[in-house]
């Protein structure tokens, strides 16, 4: 038993670190992403401030979220699949992030 779980965990393995990065059709531009990830920052930012009330309430926040989305017309979906192909090319993801940084600063 312990045989078919360890070739099973080495194709699996392998199979994810052959995958390509498949660029999704409805990926966001890199200016709508810093954007996006900027205004979850700013709400992340007055949650731990308390300037957001009952900010220990997940549902207040998660609906910020929603409503960053909504603001931008982006879904949920369309975040989600940029956000993981972002993720498997972190050199991109960190420009990214440099970007939103700098927005931070005046």
């Amino acid at each position: 038993m312990g045989r078919v779980i360890y070739i099973t965990f080495l194709i699996a393995l392998t199979i994810s670190c052959t995958q390509e990065n498949i660029r999704p059709n409805n990926l966001l531009s890199r200016k709508q992403l810093v954007e996006v990830l900027y205004d979850f920052h700013l709400v992340d930012a007055a949650s731990k401030h308390s300037i957001i009330a009952n900010n220990r309430n997940n549902k207040i926040k998660h609906a910020q979220y929603k409503g960053i989305l909504e603001y931008h017309k982006i879904s949920k979906g369309q975040f989600d699949s940029t956000i993981n192909y972002y993720i498997s090319i972190p050199e991109e993801l960190k420009v990214i992030y440099e970007k939103v940084e700098q927005k931070f600063i005046p």
